[in-house]
């Protein structure tokens, strides 16, 4: 009797034992996670800043000279006339590339209103004190006066100014004084000529800007 129940009881307890030891076999190592309970997680942000336009303000108009007497300009020679009343240059930049870009200028001959005379002589543009200010608030070029013949026959395109890559974004001001080298007049008139500054970028890309008349 005693021998039956000690099989009979480790049977028993060998029944009891085997499924405890086939799940410890497939519980977790203390200290270790899966990967679906992993701590942290990564999120990606994104932002698109699309390209704007680029144009000269609008208050960019008459460059105004006061008023002479033939009997001062009749004679041959270089008269020096500086402008009473003229505008800011001013340029909206913002395509947003950061490419270098320039401004060339160009003049017209001066035309007497309802006749054919015309004047010839030489446009300084020269940048007042404070220089170029740029609204990205990065160092730009220091610029120098500039020269622009104008003749009887028709106009000269040089380059006024020059900015390198990544600066002149945004708004950038031409604080400017404009003078004229008249090489004579001897017909009384109303005269006029037109300044028209375009800008285009280094990269081979370039937009025409609106006019700005000198009268």
């Amino acid at each position: 009797m005693t021998s039956k129940f000690t099989l009979a009881l480790l049977a028993t307890s060998i029944g009891l034992l085997l499924p405890l030891t086939a799940l410890a076999d497939t519980a977790p190592t203390a200290g270790t996670t899966s990967a679906a309970d992993s701590p942290s997680t990564a999120r990606k942000a994104t932002l698109e800043i699309d390209p704007g336009t680029v144009s000269f303000k609008p208050d960019s108009d008459n460059i105004v000279f006061a008023s002479q007497n033939v009997q001062d300009l009749t004679k041959p020679g270089k008269f020096d006339i500086t402008a009473t009343e003229s505008a800011n240059l001013i340029l909206d930049n913002y395509l947003g590339s950061g490419n270098g870009w320039k401004i060339s200028a160009e003049m017209t001959p001066f035309t007497a209103k309802n006749s054919k005379h015309v004047l010839t002589g030489d446009l300084w543009i020269t940048p007042r004190e404070n220089g170029v200010s740029d609204e990205a608030q990065t160092s730009m070029t220091k610029e120098t006066s500039f020269d622009l013949p104008f003749t009887a026959t028709g106009g000269q395109s040089a380059v006024f100014y020059t900015a390198k890559p990544d600066s002149g974004m945004g708004e950038v001001t031409f604080p400017i004084n404009y003078k004229l080298d008249l090489h004579q007049a001897k017909y009384a008139g109303h005269y006029s000529a037109t300044l028209t500054y375009t800008f285009a970028e280094t990269a081979d890309s370039a937009v025409g800007a609106t006019p700005t008349t000198a009268q």
